[in-house]
């Protein structure tokens, strides 16, 4: 099955806007088909919407039509619908006479009412996450059902003429597979974003965070719902977003989900982002995070945020260089830290003092039963604390580092900055514009 479009059989596919106005007759299909022209007294009513279920990973089904007959609305279950025609739809000789209400189901939305025209989330291998909008749908029948299957984006192009100069303008639609595609449900009473596990796991989160800084609050509240599901990664996506955009997600929380939060978050940017919440909240908010985090972020906290110490992670490998590269290799299984981080392994003494450093792929190649200190480097590169960012750049570049030791006055390792809180510093505001942009 394709990742972007799908070639059904047209002759069993028709746009959801070419069924609106439908006229629904019931009765029998060769008696209909030996006719001329529909009589008036043939027709129960027309078709205003078709309402669909959001609830399976599959294309979702068609669950039954929303029809009006005179003034009133009515719901008609789609097994009652023998047949879908260009001109007309068909329902069976049986279906009932005394139609009901349309009453919501859960994961049950009406495709016009409730998603034509509105933003969706196309999410592809071939092309970052975007927000797309829907200007009409493919029904299509798949075996003996009706599903949605694609959405249509209207787009304009030109008849190539050698009679004209002038080509004129013709629309145009694009498909996109269903099965790639999220829509926004918060206004529909009975539904929610269906952005789940699987689809979440296929989106970086500074993706997510793109996606979040160019919807509109409404649906960015949405997509937030969905990814607070899975707190870590609600974490790297927060990390990943303008300041301004995390003090406005934040400033609607209360302290305890705030210290939840930056619980989850990498120490520098918790500490950044605590930075930026009013003076009187910043204490309440601190006094409830667990307190080892607690005391790493109070430490950055006192220190300038365009220096080394306001820029380093505090939370970093280091060992101590009587153990074994084999204690070492076990340990590590255990870290759950920013892959930049997991590059180096520092060696430190009791007082904390940096000794040298591993790289992490060499450690997979020495004799497990070395200790650490017969195999570490001791020409590590430092910065102090106090360094601003040039020196920080030019020392980083001068020895290709992924991540680059901290250290105070008397050399003790107070953290370590790492390649991707550089490379985000340089990264101009305008170039990030343009990039989202073009990716979308």
């Amino acid at each position: 099955m394709s990742n972007e479009t799908e070639d059904f059989d047209e002759t069993s596919s028709y746009s959801l806007k070419g069924l609106i106005d439908l006229p629904i007759i019931c009765g029998s299909e060769s008696a209909l088909e030996q006719q001329d022209h529909i009589r008036d007294d043939q027709i129960v009513g027309k078709v205003i919407d078709m309402v669909a279920r959001f609830d399976e990973e599959s294309y979702p089904p068609v669950t039954g039509l929303l029809m009006i007959s005179h003034g009133s609305e009515f719901f008609i279950p789609i097994r009652y619908v023998l047949q879908i025609k260009p001109t007309k739809i068909v329902l069976a000789p049986n279906s009932p006479t005394n139609y009901e209400p349309f009453l919501r189901r859960p994961m049950e939305a009406l495709l016009a009412r409730d998603i034509l025209n509105h933003k969706l989330i196309h999410i592809s291998k071939q092309h970052h996450p975007s927000l797309v909008k829907a200007d009409d749908f493919q029904i299509t029948q798949l075996d003996s059902s009706w599903s949605l299957t694609s959405l249509m984006q209207l787009r304009q192009g030109k008849i190539k003429s050698i009679f004209k100069r002038k080509q004129p303008e013709v629309h145009l639609h694009h498909k996109i597979d269903f099965l790639n595609v999220e829509p926004f449900m918060s206004h529909v009473p009975t539904s929610k974003l269906r952005l789940r596990h699987n689809k979440l796991a296929e989106i970086h989160p500074s993706e997510l965070a793109d996606l979040l800084e160019s919807a509109n609050p409404a649906e960015s509240e949405e997509i937030l719902d969905a990814v607070g599901e899975n707190e870590e990664l609600e974490a790297d996506v927060i990390e990943e977003l303008e300041d301004d955009h995390q003090v406005h997600i934040v400033s609607k929380r209360s302290n305890e989900e705030i210290a939840e939060l930056l619980s989850n978050m990498e120490p520098d940017d918790a500490a950044d982002l605590i930075a930026e919440l009013t003076q009187e909240r910043r204490e309440p908010v601190l006094r409830l995070i667990p307190f080892q985090k607690q005391q790493d972020l109070r430490k950055l906290l006192g220190y300038n945020s365009e220096t080394a110490g306001g820029l380093m992670n505090s939370e970093i490998i280091k060992v101590n260089p009587e153990i074994t590269v084999d204690r070492v290799l076990q340990e590590l299984k255990h870290f759950k830290l920013n892959p930049t981080l997991m590059d180096t392994v520092f060696v430190v003494d009791d007082n904390n003092v940096l000794l040298g450093y591993i790289r992490t792929a060499e450690l997979i190649k020495l004799n497990f039963e070395n200790l650490v200190k017969d195999v570490f480097h001791n020409d590590v590169p430092t910065i102090q604390t106090g360094a601003d960012f040039p020196e920080i750049v030019t020392l980083m570049s001068d020895f290709n580092l992924y991540s680059l030791a901290v250290v105070d006055d008397e050399n003790r390792l107070m953290g370590a900055i790492t390649v991707d809180d550089i490379l985000e510093k340089l990264v101009p505001e305008n170039w990030r514009k343009r990039a989202l942009v073009d990716r979308n």
